[in-house]
């Protein structure tokens, strides 16, 4: 279950702000194009993680994010975060269009250029931007499987799991999950 975490959201925020703060007094990137190179570097980075798999799957993109908090700490020499990586990383996956305003946008374009440019259908199928993308954009997930079938495949793909699906539509609008109550015993 994920519950937002304020200490943790404080440790991403200053180390994007040390990041941003080295990228740019570097002349590497200018200052609005820091975040959408961060952006679009969580999703190529999450995207190689769930490449090959069956279906959407959480724990690869939280994997995925801790390597991409390891990539924040060498980029802004900040060692001491790299212990907390695993929250943070956890952190991202629930919340990623808070840290990246314009995820949602980019991970669409990024999403359509594979519809658009991969013919081999296994090639699409397994795709961890498709992956990523049907496990993030609300209706993309019936869209993928329309072009899958109008591409040759016959069966069915399960892409993300139905419960998983929207676990992570409630965490994108903040709700956090909540568990079964506990049964209640009749007092006689």
């Amino acid at each position: 279950m994920f519950l937002h975490d304020a200490i943790t959201h404080g440790r991403l925020m200053e180390l994007f702000d040390m990041v941003e703060d080295e990228l740019v007094g570097h002349n590497v990137y200018a200052q609005q194009e820091v975040r959408a190179y961060l952006t679009l570097k969580y999703i190529d980075l999450t995207a190689s993680f769930l490449e090959n798999c069956i279906a959407y799957l959480p724990a690869e993109e939280i994997c995925a994010g801790e390597g991409f908090v390891l990539y924040l700490c060498e980029a802004a020499k900040a060692a001491k975060f790299k212990r907390h990586r695993r929250p943070m990383a956890q952190q991202l996956q629930a919340q990623t269009a808070m840290y990246f305003p314009r995820y949602d946008e980019m991970l669409t374009k990024k999403y359509q250029h594979v519809l658009r440019t991969t013919e081999d259908v296994m090639q699409l199928r397994f795709s961890g931007v498709i992956f990523l993308a049907a496990a993030t954009l609300p209706g993309v997930r019936e869209d993928i499987r329309c072009e899958l079938r109008r591409k040759g495949l016959s069966y069915k793909v399960t892409l993300v799991l139905d419960k998983t699906l929207e676990q992570r539509m409630q965490a994108a609008l903040g709700v956090p999950r909540l568990s079964k109550p506990a049964k209640q015993h009749k007092l006689d």
